[in-house]
């Protein structure tokens, strides 16, 4: 008995804070801890087919849940707070596929939040010479790049979503200051959630 009394003023604490916030937290995600809604803001989560990386395996489906940043800083500075607040499960999100890309799209608009550039996991792999994302997986060749982009090829450039209109990859240098977004996988959450 004490134990499902715990459970429900959690559930009941973690809906109240999500109506506060504007965002409707599922019971299901209830480790999610309220102090993070101070620098984050919970828009969704979707069920992906994602890749593996270089020789990691195959495809998968997998459960990911998305966070927006209420603030801006750096891509590697974003992907830092990612992994601090959520654990090794977390980091800038990955957009392996077109469907993500229109889920994740779909979140920002229905959280009211859209038309500006955040930060993904996106990278320029100097040694390959290829665009790939922080998992390793290569972006693709038919990724919706926005128009005169990819427009560097360096160590510091890393890709921003672009979501003004139809949604379109960006290129920008790491140090640019901008709002980001989190994914973690629903298995990966860390244990001090």
């Amino acid at each position: 008995m004490p134990g499902s009394i715990t459970f429900t003023l959690m559930a009941v604490a973690l809906i109240a804070i999500a109506s506060t916030y504007t965002a409707a937290v599922p019971l299901g995600e209830n480790k999610i801890k309220s102090e993070i809604f101070d620098r984050m803001v919970f828009i969704g989560s979707s069920k992906n087919l994602v890749g593996g990386a270089k020789g990691k395996g195959s495809a998968t489906i997998q459960e990911s849940l998305y966070f927006l940043s209420q603030n801006a800083a750096g891509q590697e500075m974003a992907n830092m707070d990612c992994v601090n607040i959520f654990g090794p499960g977390g980091g800038l999100v990955n957009i392996e596929t077109a469907e993500e890309l229109g889920n994740i799209t779909a979140l920002l608009r229905e959280s009211g939040d859209s038309g500006t550039l955040y930060w993904t996991s996106g990278r320029f792999n100097i040694d390959d010479r290829v665009f790939e994302w922080g998992n390793g997986v290569d972006l693709e060749a038919s990724a919706p790049w926005s128009a005169n982009h990819p427009n560097s090829q360096v160590s510091v450039t890393r890709v921003a979503l672009y979501t003004v209109g139809s949604p379109k990859l960006r290129t920008q240098f790491n140090t640019v200051s901008s709002r980001y977004l989190c994914e973690v996988h629903s298995r990966g959450l860390s244990s001090n959630f």
